[in-house]
């Protein structure tokens, strides 16, 4: 098992210690799923918002792609699905509107299960990203953390861009053990190192865990 500096736990892993936009690529599955662990369990005042994405998940949504032809409409249901997400995970930490949140599970389980014409109207209530800045000018106390595994999409790279590219005045971290699948929002905004983000090598962080010694 690896062994994740105390330094990087305390400075990027705990919630509530970054006030900045952070990139960490080339991340191991294993410590994509320590940072997962930690950044949900980690007990503060800053609500952890932790949205994974990975190559299931990517699969999953395929069917629902494959119901819209235009570009424009599969940015507009990716936007729907993550702001959705967002704001799920929000409402459900900070005791939320049971209605709301029951619309949203509802609007999410459509693009799962490939359900177009659900996906459709969902976009009517869906969400906007102001309402996710609104959110954190009334609570002050959450931050955004992506966790991305094997993913391609371009459609829900964008979608998470256009909040990095906005400067929100929340901290949003990602967390991917590759390169992301796209560097531009859906404005074609170019998201770039240091305007948007700060990036941080993760290998750098890693220390060795100590041998155990089989007992006499």
């Amino acid at each position: 098992m690896i062994k994740i500096n105390e330094y990087f736990i305390s400075s990027y892993l705990t919630p509530g210690a970054t006030r900045d936009n952070f990139l960490f690529e080339g991340c191991s599955l294993e410590f994509l799923s320590c940072a997962k662990n930690l950044l949900e369990d980690k007990k503060t005042n800053t609500i952890s918002c932790v949205i994974e994405i990975d190559d299931s998940l990517e699969k999953r949504l395929e069917k629902i792609y494959s119901c819209f032809d235009q570009n424009l409409h599969k940015r507009i249901i990716s936007r729907d699905y993550i702001i959705a997400k967002i704001m799920l995970e929000l409402l459900s930490k900070s005791n939320g509107d049971s209605e709301i949140i029951k619309d949203l599970n509802d609007g999410i389980s459509a693009f799962y299960s490939g359900d177009s014409e659900t996906v459709k109207a969902f976009h009517a209530v869906a969400p906007m990203p102001y309402e996710i800045t609104n959110f954190y000018r009334k609570n002050q106390n959450f931050e955004l953390n992506f966790i991305l595994k094997n993913t391609t999409n371009v459609y829900l790279q964008e979608a998470i861009n256009n909040l990095i590219s906005s400067r929100e005045p929340f901290s949003i971290k990602v967390f991917s053990n590759g390169n992301l699948p796209t560097y531009f929002d859906q404005m074609g905004n170019f998201i770039q190192n240091p305007h948007d983000y700060m990036k941080r090598d993760t290998n750098s962080f890693i220390e060795d865990a100590p041998e155990q010694t089989e007992k006499q």
